[in-house]
């Protein structure tokens, strides 16, 4: 993968991540709505690609988008 697609999929995610409402239920409610929003709209293999980012260390991601792409 390279590194301006990862750079790419990073932003798209801390994007979601921060403009996800969340009406209550916490840390755990919010990431599985990220990782729902991921799952509906982005296709498998961009899907496939940042969770082998987060395998690689994951840098520039912000918490709620690593516990998100742990749910996918």
């Amino acid at each position: 993968m390279s590194s301006k697609h990862s750079e790419q999929l990073v932003k798209m995610i801390n994007q979601i991540a921060a403009n996800t409402p969340v009406q209550g239920g916490g840390p755990d409610a919010a990431a599985e709505a990220v990782a729902a929003h991921v799952r509906r709209f982005w296709a498998k293999p961009m899907r496939a690609d940042i969770r082998a980012y987060l395998q690689d260390g994951g840098a520039g991601l912000t918490e709620l988008a690593v516990e998100a792409i742990k749910r996918l």
